[in-house]
């Protein structure tokens, strides 16, 4: 029996308040005497409140469209035979024709609907739509009218919003709990129906048992008050696609699972605690990055920034990467992959189970093709598979409707039932091409001959190894060589030696010419020494025998004074006797030889000083050009052009972009050999086995197919059947790497559940791009976290909105970033290069929502002489005061035939600027233009205009779409109609940031928009006041 399960009484009667009624409860009282306890518990709450939220999407209120549904007569709906009437509606053909007659369509039948009560022409409750019905019945229609009862896992249904309990509705019509027991209960009487009338039956049974009212009621209970009913049937088409049944069933089996690391860290409803971040500088990361798979172009700074923390990452971890437009998440996925595929091979492991899974299939196929065009580098026979039967490094899970046009696109495509490539490569004859082929491949690339495989793929291992090890001791020689010139650039750290040697040998010539002039001056001063020795001979013996006596000091005082130069003052000073004289030339003299001696000295010093700087030049050199041999030795083409950058900016900084091209070399050995351990190792799963999904199966399955291609790709809605075993277990905890793209496009609760089948995932996204499609009201969505305990009070549902936790207006990029224990800027890592459009496109964008954060790389169409055409941003005034609402779209027909008269006009101009690389196969006249509107009535008149238009023959490859459509995509000039008049605000334009940051990214050459000025913001913050101030006038 399925029961509502409430944390406590407090939770409980704060459900009674907002109800108005008295609910059924069990209460849970836990004494949690470990953390691990409650986690547990925390973790389950979370999972039944994602799980009920996926199920009401499931069963949604229906909207009706003009056109898109009828009425069908109650006779009809009882009997199962349908009328002509009803039958060329749905079909649009005659019932006889016999194309039709073998047709079959899913259908929906509105067996209650509310009626439409008026009084003097005005509605009497307004805050009940027209045509609202409560109560739906799926079913089959086939051409020749025969009603019958819809596939199994399709039942009757009530919309959540109409159901108790139910915080403020506007409806209640019956208990959840009751609808829920009701389907419960009746699991073996709906294998038992056989026939339509037993099927109605079994709706009317429900309908009565979940209101409490007879189906022949005129009216239903709603809060204790009688709601009328306006007793009509509708019919229409059942377009949507029940894609939540394998997320609902791995829901139901999570709940009742141990704690899963991954899962359990990303509902914990916690934010990380943050870790110092990595710097790019840090040579054990350079070390530790083995595997790339773009051999063209380095990493950008920001993409090497998340590769980095990913290496960091432990099980249980997850990194959100924050990824805007034209920022190379494509290149980040390649590269982490690669990654990943290397450092298994060379430590011999299995290949790693890499899945990259997105809502929608956009993404979904930007990923397999991005693995199907890595651009060779023309190294030997290197850069291609040496096996038979596979060419691609991504296989396709695709839904069975999806299979047939995936396989006709070229698309390496399986399924967990059918394992087509599986069969396809594992089938004897493909394995023994491949055998004889990929020693034919070993023989071309390194030139000797050999028949015996397993030698073969040894060979490969070591070459592999050999080079992951030079590349490392190019590295470590990079790095010890940085640390010893002080950390400076190489050109910086030459320069400055050879101005150091240019200084120490000015300062060694000035010593030289100053030991030059002390030599002669001591010269000098020892010739005068000796004059006045000779000359002191001459005086009377007794003057110098008695020098002591007065008349002997008289006699030698006019001696002294007579015999000195005007010149020897300095030596002299007070002088009076020779004895003094004597004194002052032998300091004199021995002053001269110590500053000779001095200056010896200081001369030897810069000699070994400029001696030592042009050793350090020399061996400095000597070790750049042994790194650059070295470089040159394992790539296998020219890097001559690149030698100039190495000597004048070498740093282990620098040099880590050329070793990306080692890196895209390793991948590639890495993939040699898995092939041939593939081709070693043979499968042991029999024809009889492939169907099934036995564990052992399975994970041999997964193995042999990750060996080949080292990425899984497939949907959030197709991923937890791949990994469900027989029995409905799953194989939790198993994928190595979860990679979740577009992030900031799925809501949490569709790709949750998902999370507890890998043990570390990478969530890249922007929540600056349009938002998911939300089906869960915030009403339900706060009343359904109070009834699975996730909150206690509804206050607090505003945290759980803050921690992205909630099922309303939430995204799983919100939840990943949160869990993320880096912190670039908010939350998370953040690639900040952008590549794709001029730099006047992208600063719109990083204006309006990226607080400048994005760095434009491809430069200015300015300066790229691209203006002569059109200006990077422009604006083509159409006057007009009010556009047209249509239903709940608009339309604006001048504005449409103006854009289209401009474009007629144009079109030829246009399409010439690319024509030369439309020629050379770089682009496709579809790449040229693409026109955007915010609404899909005015996407339809253009559409029409364009069709009435000389451009009818090319609208092949003019692009027409809302901004929805475009997502994802690209083109070099975008047109951009606005719809809104000069009388109008342009509210919905404005009111969400992200529709014109998706808009305007799209252009890569060009943003032209087509409409009013006048109905552009005022408000400086607004995408359209920045607009107008953008753009340049046509």
């Amino acid at each position: 029996m399925c029961r509502i399960i409430v944390q406590d009484i407090r939770t409980c009667r704060k459900l009674m308040e907002v109800t108005g009624r008295r609910i059924t409860y069990t209460i849970s009282i836990m004494v949690c005497e470990r953390d691990e306890e409650g986690h547990r518990e925390r973790m389950r709450e979370v999972t039944r409140y994602f799980r009920n939220a996926v199920a009401v999407q499931t069963n949604p209120k229906c909207e009706y469209k003009d056109g898109e549904f009828c009425l069908i007569p109650e006779q009809e709906v009882m009997t199962g035979e349908v009328g002509d009437i009803v039958l060329e509606h749905l079909f649009g053909k005659c019932k006889t024709d016999q194309q039709m007659q073998k047709q079959t369509i899913n259908v929906i039948i509105a067996f209650k609907t509310l009626a439409s009560i008026y009084e003097n022409g005005d509605r009497i409750d307004e805050k009940i739509e027209d045509l609202n019905s409560i109560f739906f019945v799926p079913a089959k229609l086939d051409g020749e009218g025969k009603l019958s009862r819809a596939d199994v896992g399709k039942e009757p249904w009530f919309p959540r919003e109409y159901l108790y309990p139910m915080i403020d509705p506007e409806l209640s019509v019956g208990d959840m709990t009751t609808y829920d027991e009701y389907v419960e209960k009746m699991t073996s009487a709906r294998y038992e129906i056989e026939t339509w009338e037993q099927y109605v039956q079994y709706a009317i049974f429900m309908y009565e048992t979940v209101t409490h009212s007879s189906f022949d009621d005129a009216f239903v209970q709603s809060c204790g008050e009688k709601i009328a009913l306006d007793n009509k049937y509708y019919i229409f088409e059942d377009k949507m696609v029940n894609a939540t049944k394998h997320i609902l069933s791995l829901y139901n089996e999570l709940q009742n699972q141990e704690e899963n690391k991954l899962y359990a860290k990303l509902t914990n409803g916690k934010t990380e605690p943050k870790k110092q971040l990595i710097s790019n500088d840090d040579v054990n990361k350079m070390m530790q990055h083995a595997g790339q798979m773009n051999g063209q172009y380095p990493l950008s700074p920001s993409q090497r920034e998340a590769i980095n923390h990913f290496n960091e990452m432990e099980e249980g971890d997850i990194l959100a990467v924050g990824g805007p437009p034209g920022t190379g998440k494509t290149t980040l996925l390649q590269s982490i992959v690669a990654d990943m595929y290397v450092n298994a091979a060379l430590g011999k492991k299995d290949a790693p189970l890499i899945v990259a899974t997105s809502m929608n299939n956009q993404p979904v196929t930007n990923i397999i093709e991005s693995f199907r065009s890595i651009e060779n580098q023309g190294i030997k026979n290197l850069e291609h598979k040496w096996i038979t039967g596979a060419d691609k490094f991504a296989i396709y899970f695709p839904s069975s409707s999806k299979m047939k046009n995936a396989m006709e696109i070229g698309y390496q495509c399986s399924s967990v039932g059918q394992k087509e490539f599986f069969q396809k490569i594992e089938a004897e004859s493909n394995r023994r091409s491949s055998k004889e082929k990929y020693c034919q491949e070993f023989k071309v690339y390194f030139g000797q001959e050999e028949v015996d495989l397993e030698r073969c793929v040894e060979k490969v291992y070591q070459h592999l190894n050999d080079i992951d090890r030079e590349r490392k001791q190019i590295l470590n020689m990079t790095h010890q060589l940085f640390e010893a010139m002080g950390n400076q650039e190489g050109g910086a750290y030459l320069k400055s030696l050879q101005e150091q040697i240019q200084e120490d040998q000015q300062q060694k010539e000035m010593f030289l010419q100053k030991q030059e002039l002390i030599s002669k001056d001591a010269e000098a001063c020892k010739k005068r020494y000796l004059e006045w020795q000779q000359s002191y001979q001459t005086l009377p013996l007794w003057v110098r025998l008695f020098p002591f006596l007065p008349w002997s000091k008289n006699r030698e005082a006019a001696y002294v004074s007579t015999f000195s130069l005007l010149d020897e003052c300095q030596i002299l000073q007070d002088s009076v006797t020779y004895h003094d004289v004597q004194k002052q030339y032998q300091a004199k003299l021995s002053e001269y030889d110590m500053e000779y001696r001095l200056t010896c000295e200081q001369i030897n010093q810069f000699e070994e000083a400029i001696s030592s700087a042009q050793e350090l030049m020399e061996s400095t050199t000597k070790q750049m050009e042994e790194i650059n041999q070295k470089l040159a030795d394992i790539y296998s083409f020219d890097v001559k052009q690149e030698q100039k950058f190495i000597w004048n900016q070498f740093t282990p900084t620098d040099l880590n972009e050329l070793i990306d091209k080692i890196r895209y070399k390793e991948f590639w050995m890495a993939a040699h050999y898995y092939e041939g351990e593939w081709l070693l190792r043979d499968t042991t799963i029999t024809v009889k086995q492939i169907p099934t999904t036995f564990e052992k199966v399975l994970d041999e399955y997964y193995h042999r197919m990750a060996m080949i291609a080292p990425c899984m790709v497939m949907t959030t809605f197709m991923l937890p059947k791949q990994f469900q075993v027989y029995g409905g277990q799953y194989l939790y905890n198993y994928i190595d790497l979860l990679i979740v793209d577009e992030a900031g496009q799925i809501s949490p609760e569709m790709i949750a559940g998902n999370f507890s089948l890998a043990k570390k995932a990478l969530v890249v996204g922007d929540e600056h791009q349009i938002s998911p499609v939300w089906g869960v009201t915030r009403g339900i969505d706060k009343t359904m976290a109070m009834i699975y305990g996730v909150i206690a009070e509804e206050k607090q549902f505003e945290q759980l909105e803050h921690n992205g936790l909630n099922c309303s207006q939430s995204n799983i990029m919100k939840v990943a970033a949160l869990s993320c224990a880096y912190n670039k800027y908010e939350h998370g890592m953040f690639l900040n290069e952008h590549r794709r459009c001029y730099d006047e496109i992208i600063s719109y964008c990083n204006k309006l929502v990226y607080k400048g954060r994005l760095q434009p790389k491809r430069g200015s169409a300015y300066e790229a002489g691209k203006k002569n055409l059109l200006p990077p941003m422009g604006h083509y005034q159409v006057s007009v005061e009010y556009s047209h609402k249509i239903g709940g779209s608009r339309e604006n027909r001048e504005e449409a035939e103006a854009l289209v008269t401009w474009l007629t006009h144009n079109y030829t101009l246009l399409i010439a600027e690319y024509q030369q690389d439309i020629d050379a196969g770089k682009m496709e006249s579809k790449d040229v233009i693409g026109i955007i509107t915010p609404f899909k009535g005015q996407a339809l008149l253009i559409k029409k205009e364009l069709m009435n238009s000389p451009l009818a023959k090319q609208m092949s490859n003019i692009s027409v779409g809302t901004v929805h459509t475009f997502q994802g995509a690209e083109r070099r000039i975008i047109l951009f109609s606005t719809v809104y008049g000069s009388g109008e605000n342009c509210y919905f334009i404005d009111k969400d940031e992200s529709m014109m940051n998706v808009a305007v990214s799209r252009a890569k050459d060009a943003f032209i928009v087509f409409g009013d000025r006048g109905c552009f913001s005022e408000r400086e913050t607004s995408a359209t006041y920045l607009l107008g101030h953008t753009c340049e006038e046509l």
